[in-house]
């Protein structure tokens, strides 16, 4: 995948830019990159806070008819990036990325459809780089970590700028090739809930509790619970 890097240093949020990038024809491959974001944006339309020090960017993909495990891959790219840098990361069903059990990336996969053709598809990734977790805003600052609070040094967003796109572009790559037990696999191995008392909330209408029991080759989250077990496609998990 060739990439097209655009820059702005604040904007409410890449993935809008992009989309707007996309609808326009901008091809595969163009990519948002900000210094800071005033409106980002999570899962579940939850607020991603985004100050400057981190790496936030949004990138264009088209012609991926299948992309059921594109969030999981994502994951896995982060991770590796994240395992250079010099940390442990774990990925927590379905797109956040942990470190020392708190929050220190997270995805969001969004697109547009004609029909049941996909007309593109829109990916954010989000990572804590520089800064310190207690200078997030209260209420937040139990949740998150950055990568200069796992190091205790800064670290250079262009150089862990270079690392992530060629790690994004092999993933999604992986993903177009219908590779999929490497997603799921590599996955697997870096599992930050399974075995973990947890609770599935906004996949159906009340939340679902129990152990969880990792996921099944489609990349769907497994919950045990009463002897039985059962999947999710989507949904939010929350330990219990």
């Amino acid at each position: 995948m060739e990439w097209k890097v655009e820059r702005v240093i604040s904007c409410p949020s890449t993935m809008d830019l992009a989309k707007l990038k996309a609808k326009a024809g901008a091809p595969e491959g163009t990519a948002i990159v900000a210094e800071q974001m005033t409106s980002g944006r999570g899962t579940h339309g939850r607020t991603w806070h985004a100050p400057k020090g981190g790496l936030y960017m949004s990138f264009v993909l088209r012609d991926l008819q299948d992309p059921h495990l594109l969030t999981l891959a994502l994951g896995n790219a982060v991770a590796e990036v994240l395992e250079v840098a010099g940390t442990d990361p774990k990925l927590k069903w379905v797109n956040d990325v942990w470190v020392g059990g708190k929050k220190i990336a997270g995805i969001l996969v969004e697109g547009e459809a004609t029909g049941k053709h996909i007309d593109f598809l829109v990916a954010g990734v989000g990572i804590n780089v520089n800064g310190h977790a207690r200078e997030f805003p209260k209420g937040l600052r139990d949740i998150p970590t950055t990568l200069e609070d796992e190091l205790q040094c800064d670290s250079c967003i262009p150089d862990l700028e270079a690392v992530l796109l060629a790690s994004l572009a092999s993933w999604v790559d992986k993903v177009r090739q219908g590779r999929n037990q490497e997603v799921v696999t590599a996955f697997r191995q870096r599992d930050a809930l399974l075995g973990r008392k947890v609770r599935v909330e906004e996949a159906g209408p009340a939340p679902a509790e129990g152990t969880a029991d990792g996921i099944d080759d489609q990349g769907h989250f497994r919950l045990k619970a009463n002897g039985k077990v059962q999947t999710f496609a989507t949904g939010s998990i929350r330990l219990a």
